[in-house]
């Protein structure tokens, strides 16, 4: 019967009817749903320290083929340490592929050797029998590992100029057979957008959307499914325009959000496996909402099962995403994306592994059930195992800043600065300090401060010449006041190791600059940085 329906019929109005209709197993009653929804719920909640996500891009990395050097290149390796799940895309911009699809475009169609984006090398390996989404499954198999399909919602790397974009825009066959898709065009760019970003007001946008994530679950022994709505966070043609989603547009996505949980029942069901449902969403229900997602009613109503928050900014204190997904009974990961300040030198200090401890403990002390890697592509490093051991990383050297990721990163979409509720001091987002003034920022300490063997170095860094001494400039870190600062460079730094790291507390800290009324000339603070070592850690 299930056969019959689907020569009949469009995939995607299968999902129309009745949940379960047409299977040929007796999944659709109440007692088998509710088994197969307890067995997701335990499969949801299983540990996944560290999840890695891939952005497809493997093919560009190797010139064999070969399943072997495939995987070598950014995916073999990673058995051996604490990842546990792997979301791998293979959309490269909404509706083009580099999967086999009867739905949208595979990208090795002709794309013009001037985008500086070789094809040739995907089109040998889908020759050859070697799909990128089949290997990564078969590899997730063989290791315990779970897979899950990354779809970017609205992806839109082919609206950039130069590049890749030209070449990827023409091979979507979506897109240019359908113009009336897009939010934009190349004369008439939208505020917020990419101008390529499809509009999901449009029911046929949602129906091909459901179409892509259903054939893979049909075609795939994936794991679950990822609906990336970070990658790119224009939805509608009121938010690329700067207004607000309506209510009309939250109600859409919503519906488009339950068709896909509704196929992914019926669909498990079928198979006999759960399939669970990840999101990669901004980490603000306001922000959310306002793009057009209506993330507590998507957990309120059990429309997923893991919440990714974050990525090229962040918004609030992971607590606050914790606190929102534990309370629906959903663990929460937070994405921690490579840094994208401008500045080169605050850059590298924020991609150090050292960084990335401190990041990745202070997301586990927020009560994070794991953390997820975007853009982190070597499967040798270390971080894939160090990341994932909240008790390591305890006594492990690290570095933290009052800001990581700044004023965000991406600004074709909905301005986002308004829903910031975090510090953003970093030298893209100085601040001012003009004699007489006082100025304050906090900053997370994931460590136990005053430990035996370790040494905390705060430090403070100006655009201009810092005072040769502190008699112009008060530091004060949580009310109380420091001394005997060491001055090199730009930098201002202060040794509170031992007796004077007890007025330091684990998690939040309030450093405070005054500058005398006295003071020859105003100061711009453009970045605070913490150091803690611990004897014999690297």
């Amino acid at each position: 019967m299930q056969l019959l329906l689907r020569r009949l019929f469009p995939t995607f109005l299968i999902s129309l009817l009745p949940f379960g209709a047409g299977a040929a197993t007796p999944a659709a009653t109440d007692a088998g749903l509710a088994t197969y929804r307890a067995e997701r719920a335990r499969l949801a909640a299983r540990p996944r320290p560290v999840i890695c996500n891939n952005d497809g891009n493997d093919f560009q990395k190797v010139t064999e083929v070969s399943k072997a050097v495939f995987l070598a290149a950014r995916t073999t390796g990673l058995e051996n340490t604490r990842v546990a799940a792997i979301s791998y895309c293979t959309n490269h911009s909404w509706g083009l592929f580099s999967h086999p699809t009867k739905i949208g475009s595979v990208i090795h169609d002709p794309i013009p050797h001037s985008t500086g984006f070789s094809t040739d090398i995907l089109a040998r390996y889908l020759d050859a029998g070697l799909d990128p989404l089949a290997m990564m499954v078969e590899f997730g198999k063989a290791h315990g590992i779970e897979i899950f399909w990354s779809l970017r919602m609205n992806d839109t790397h082919d609206s950039n100029p130069g590049l890749y974009g030209p070449g990827f825009l023409a091979a979507n066959t979506l897109k240019t057979a359908h113009p009336e898709f897009l939010l934009g065009t190349p004369e008439k760019k939208p505020r917020h957008a990419g101008w390529t970003a499809v509009n999901y007001a449009l029911p046929e946008v949602r129906d091909y959307t459901f179409r892509f994530l259903e054939e893979v679950c049909q075609n795939y022994d994936v794991d679950g499914v990822e609906l990336d709505f970070f990658r790119h966070r224009a939805f509608f043609k009121t938010t690329a325009n700067g207004e607000k989603a309506t209510s009309g547009e939250r109600a859409a996505m919503t519906g488009l959000v339950r068709r896909i949980r509704a196929m992914t029942e019926r669909e498990g069901l079928h198979r006999g496996r759960p399939l669970l449902v990840s999101m990669r969403v901004p980490d603000s229900v306001a922000y959310c909402r306002d793009i057009g997602l209506d993330i507590e009613t998507w957990l309120t109503d059990g429309l997923l099962d893991l919440l990714v928050v974050g990525g090229y900014m962040q918004l609030n204190p992971w607590a606050t995403s914790v606190a929102l997904g534990h309370q629906h009974g959903v663990p929460v990961y937070p994405s921690l994306d490579e840094s994208r300040l401008k500045d080169n030198d605050a850059r590298k200090l924020r991609s150090s592994l050292l960084a990335e401890r401190g990041r990745a403990l202070l997301a586990r002390e927020a009560g994070a059930d794991g953390i997820y890697k975007f853009n982190y592509f070597n499967p040798r490093s270390p971080a894939w195992s160090e990341l994932g051991d909240p008790a390591a990383l305890a006594t492990q050297n690290k570095d933290y800043f009052a800001s990581i990721r700044g004023l965000g990163a991406w600004t074709q979409a909905l301005p986002h600065l308004p829903y910031t509720t975090i510090p953003t001091l970093c030298p893209d987002a100085p601040l001012a300090l003009e004699p007489g003034a006082k100025r304050s920022v906090t900053f997370l300490l994931g460590d136990e401060p005053a430990l035996a063997g370790q040494t905390i170095r705060l430090r403070l860094n100006f655009t201009n010449v810092v005072p040769s001494s502190t008699r112009d400039l008060v530091v004060s870190v949580n009310g109380a006041r420091l001394a005997r600062a060491e001055s090199g460079g730009r930098w201002l730094t202060f040794n509170l190791t031992g007796e004077r790291g007890a007025m330091l507390r684990k998690g939040e800290n309030r450093v405070t600059l005054t500058l005398a009324s006295s003071a020859p000339e105003a100061l711009t603070w453009t970045d605070l940085h913490v150091q803690v070592r611990y004897a014999g850690s690297k």
